[in-house]
């Protein structure tokens, strides 16, 4: 497999899970609530807030690289996929 491949399989792998994915898309949510209501210093915000913008595409496309990379997945196997992953 290319380098090319393995990227576009990295990125449409999908390996994200519903709860997963819910986590990921309100992190940054939280943390901008935290900050606003000053529970959160400027410098503990804006790093956790750049961390959790990184992981806010994910949560939408439901693939992950790191857990394409690392052989991880949080999406359970459909029925009807399920010989095709083994």
């Amino acid at each position: 497999m290319t380098v090319k491949e393995r990227i576009i399989a990295a990125n449409t792998t999908r390996n994200v899970g519903r709860t997963d994915r819910a986590v990921r898309a309100l992190l940054p949510f939280v943390v901008l609530l935290l900050w606003w209501a000053e529970v959160l210093p400027t410098w503990a915000a804006l790093p956790l807030g750049l961390f959790t913008l990184m992981l806010f595409p994910t949560a939408f496309t439901a693939a992950c690289s790191i857990y394409y990379a690392l052989g991880w997945s949080t999406c359970p196997v459909r029925p009807d996929r399920q010989d095709r992953a083994a």
